[in-house]
């Protein structure tokens, strides 16, 4: 089985932000080279067929480049606009941008989460899922979500993917899925096999 390492970055527009000379943003020129070696090196030993990597600071983009190949069947190379499946580095890209706002005061980790999305307000609790209805069976919960149960994973919410139980009826109410034509992963056309 061939080592796959997966890079996913935000797809957005470069173009907001000023590209300059990496020593006006704020690097070392010399030592971006490095980044250079190890991406190439990853390329080199198909481990991943392309890349593109960026470094912002204060505004300034010191570094932007593409590398290998956006698809391998076509040999279509990277552009540095390309636009990625980020899969669950959603989670962490959104932890941040939490963090931020509670850093400015916006909440604390005591705050309702029914008080930002007024959706989970009142929240329900799963109990069964009726397989001849299909529906589920829900309960209110005994306590409030609160910003803490989010960055604890103890918020008791779910993805339709983790569980057996009412699956259907995620689907029915088109609550999406990491893997939404079957309970298997499929490679997207392009990656190394």
């Amino acid at each position: 089985m061939r080592k796959f390492i997966s890079l996913f970055l935000i797809s957005f527009s470069a173009n907001a932000l000023d590209l300059t000379e990496p020593s006006v943003a704020g690097f070392i020129s010399n030592r971006l080279q490095r980044i250079d070696s190890m991406i190439q090196g990853c390329v080199n030993r198909q481990e991943v067929p392309g890349a593109v990597a960026i470094l912002v600071k204060n505004g300034r983009i010191g570094y932007y480049k593409s590398f290998g190949l956006a698809d391998i069947d076509s040999q279509k190379p990277m552009g540095k606009e390309a636009m990625f499946r980020i899969d669950s580095m959603s989670k962490l890209i959104t932890t941040v941008a939490a963090l931020q706002l509670y850093e400015q005061g916006h909440y604390n980790m005591e705050t309702l989460l029914g008080s930002i999305p007024p959706e989970f307000d009142q929240p329900e609790v799963f109990v069964s899922w009726d397989e001849e209805k299909q529906t589920f069976n829900t309960e209110p919960a005994r306590t409030k979500i609160r910003m803490k149960h989010l960055f604890t994973h103890t918020s008791g919410i779910v993805y339709p993917i983790f569980t057996n139980k009412g699956r259907a009826g995620y689907m029915e109410a088109k609550i999406t899925d990491a893997f939404p034509d079957g309970d298997s992963f499929s490679q997207p056309s392009g990656f190394y096999r």
